[in-house]
């Protein structure tokens, strides 16, 4: 009798973990359909009015994607700095002064702390330190072109710290 409860327990736990990764992957395929759809055809029709308003477009729909990969992430450091790599590249595109961008800062300095607070929830490591140094250096930039260079030298030096951590 125990081991056919035994069993019972191990066939039902089988099955809920089953059903979860089934569902998970549903929910990928369709995630994956909704991207291919938005860049042949939402993208497209924005970038034919021009860059800015299809950069724009495209930081919406990517700034949702990356929020919800982090969501997921929980334990997975691999899946943190992947949107960890994703909100920097939104950082850049809304608010990077030193390249073409939206002039969007508070939404850059908004990314670059999301990228920082991934980095945080990261496991000890040169791959967090390097999420960490990247976001700091973005901060850094940000405050440095809005002048304030106290809080520009902080974030460099944090960087710095950072990367030197991450080559040890």
């Amino acid at each position: 009798v125990g081991a056919s409860v035994l069993a019972a327990v191990v066939l039902i736990g089988a099955a809920i973990e089953v059903w979860h990764l089934k569902t998970l992957a549903e929910t990928r395929y369709a995630e994956l359909r909704h991207s291919a759809s938005f860049m042949l055809f939402e993208l497209d029709r924005e970038l034919l009015k021009g860059v800015t308003p299809g950069r724009k477009l495209l930081i919406a729909e990517a700034t949702g994607e990356f929020d919800r990969m982090a969501q997921d992430a929980r334990a997975d450091d691999e899946l943190k700095a992947d949107a960890a790599d994703g909100y920097h590249k939104i950082g850049d595109i809304q608010g990077n002064p030193e390249r073409s961008n939206l002039g969007d800062f508070d939404g850059a300095g908004q990314s670059y702390s999301k990228e920082l607070a991934l980095s945080s929830a990261m496991h000890p490591g040169p791959r967090k330190d390097i999420v960490a140094g990247r976001a700091q250096l973005g901060l850094g930039r940000l405050a440095a072109f809005k002048g304030s260079r106290t809080d520009a030298l902080e974030h460099f030096q944090t960087a710095l710290r950072s990367y030197q951590a991450a080559g040890d």
